[in-house]
């Protein structure tokens, strides 16, 4: 047995659905997949972000164990809608291989479903999904999305305004990149003459670089990310320009709150669109004008939570759903997800987070499995 896997004995999540034959494959980063076996989700082990040959190879092997060690035979797959995922791309060739029907979910309906898989949940729900990145239907990557939702089906109500990721995927090793993309949506070119320290401490030949690309449109893909937000956030105030391991800036920005801060900056909700031009202009005069950092980052993080309260509400109010599911990475944030959790809980709402499964991209394969096994027993897949 690989020594990864050395003892490990899965636990099984009971469903309220038959999830029998189904393999979800799940996603790219923080990988698990989950099996079905009558009303039973059997998640695997952590396995890791399948970015490298060894951890592929690693996820295939699992896969095979699970299904000698519980005789799975698989009946119907569901991965997540990114073709290019490695996991996508297994569950794909496991489907042309046993011929049988594959589901693409998307990735942020699969946060949502895995909590309420976990809590046992079959109706509708408001939803909120916080994370780095997932493809949408419109083939932007999104990342900040408030969602009706229920086992088969989602409709977007709101999500962060799409904000450009020059050099795609290198954003989030590299917060700064992120930090430029604001400033310049709401200065332009005139951000260069900020009195800010990521204007200090990045070369200027790096930052003419980055806003080049984004003027001209080259690798510069469209997201509506909470993660992104974060990184931007973190640098345009000095605590973090790179990553070295998995979101460093939003948790440096995280550590350095004064829970005793209960000032926040504005935003503008824009139709389905939520614009921070208006909060990026106020932490821009703060950071010039000398607040602390700490200051700075608590305000930021008391808009986030005072802007999920109201649209939580607001959508309650208008379509009688009391139920709120929290998920994706960006609630790994004690901060954040506990002082949601609290105010929603004083307008008389009900507040899901993760059980059993982590609320990052781990969980996404049992999301996708109670998806597919919702839409199998509505159209006899």
């Amino acid at each position: 047995m690989n020594r990864r896997s050395r003892g490990y004995a899965p636990q099984p999540i009971i469903t309220k659905i038959n999830t029998e034959g189904i393999f979800a494959a799940g996603a790219e980063l923080s990988n698990s997949f989950c099996i079905g076996k009558g009303k039973q989700a059997i998640m695997s082990q952590y396995l890791g972000d399948l970015k490298n040959a060894e951890t592929l190879e690693f996820y295939e092997e699992t896969y095979q164990r699970f299904e000698q060690l519980f005789r799975f035979k698989p009946k119907l797959i569901a991965m997540d809608l990114h073709p290019d995922y490695l996991s996508s791309q297994f569950a794909q060739k496991l489907s042309e291989n046993h011929q049988i029907p594959i589901l693409k979910i998307q990735h942020h309906h699969a946060h949502i479903a895995s909590v309420m898989a976990t809590h046992q949940l079959d109706e509708d729900v408001i939803g909120i999904g916080f994370d780095g990145i997932g493809l949408g239907k419109d083939r932007n990557i999104w990342g900040a999305e408030f969602m009706t939702a229920n086992l088969n089906d989602y409709n977007r109500m709101y999500h962060f305004e799409y904000i450009p990721l020059p050099g795609g995927d290198k954003v989030s090793k590299e917060p700064w990149r992120m930090a430029i993309s604001y400033l310049y949506k709401v200065f332009g070119e005139d951000f260069t003459n900020l009195d800010l320290p990521i204007l200090k401490e990045i070369e200027s030949s790096k930052v003419q670089n980055i806003t080049q690309m984004i003027q001209k449109k080259l690798n510069t893909p469209l997201a509506s990310s909470a993660g992104r937000l974060f990184d931007a956030i973190a640098s345009i105030i000095g605590v973090c320009h790179f990553n070295s391991f998995q979101a460093e800036a939003p948790m440096r920005l995280e550590s350095i709150i004064n829970d005793q801060i209960k000032e926040s900056y504005d935003c503008e909700i824009q139709k389905e669109s939520i614009s921070f031009n208006i909060m990026i202009r106020q932490i821009v005069s703060d950071c010039m004008q000398g607040i602390s950092r700490s200051v700075i980052a608590t305000k930021f993080h008391n808009t986030i939570i005072e802007l999920v309260v109201k649209i939580c509400v607001e959508i309650s109010v208008k379509l009688d759903i009391n139920k709120i599911v929290l998920s994706g990475g960006s609630f790994q944030n004690a901060y954040l997800t506990e002082n949601i959790e609290n105010r929603l809980k004083i307008n008389d709402l009900e507040v899901y987070l993760p059980k059993a499964v982590p609320v990052n991209d781990q969980g996404i394969a049992l999301g996708q499995l109670v998806i597919a096994a919702k839409r199998r027993e509505l159209s006899k897949i």
